[in-house]
């Protein structure tokens, strides 16, 4: 990247930050009816066609701020949880034992070396093998 480019850059993210509405000449538009926020029709509509299809903001890295530290997260109906490895890399897997499909992870969060199958005690570090 050049100066100028990052100078261009900077120039308009400054100028995005010191906006205090549309920028001038964007066309107005309509509100969005309230209902939409708690509609399970159109909540339905969004996870299918939108949230679906596109990456989705899950967790923020100090939820699992040390090594072992995990949190379960289904909020678009897949089970998964979040789990910091002993390498510090945050990981994302299937809330699921490959064996019969248990649940390894029960509590919402927590922190453990590893996790535990409770069907037969398949047992998996924060690598997941």
């Amino acid at each position: 990247m050049t100066v100028s480019e990052r100078g261009a850059i900077e120039a308009r993210q400054a100028y995005e930050s010191s906006r205090k509405g549309p920028p001038e000449g964007f066309p107005q538009l309509p509100d969005i009816p309230g209902d939409r926020y708690v509609d399970p029709a159109f909540n339905a509509l969004e996870k299918t066609h939108m949230w679906h299809k596109s990456w989705v903001y899950a967790i923020h890295a100090d939820q699992v701020p040390e090594p072992g530290s995990y949190v379960q997260w289904d909020k678009l109906g897949e089970p998964l949880f979040f789990i910091r490895g002993e390498d510090g890399e945050v990981r994302c897997f299937y809330n699921t034992c490959r064996h019969r499909g248990a649940p390894v992870v029960t509590e919402a969060s927590g922190k453990s070396r590893g996790v535990t199958c409770q069907y037969h005690g398949w047992t998996y570090n924060t690598r997941g093998s």
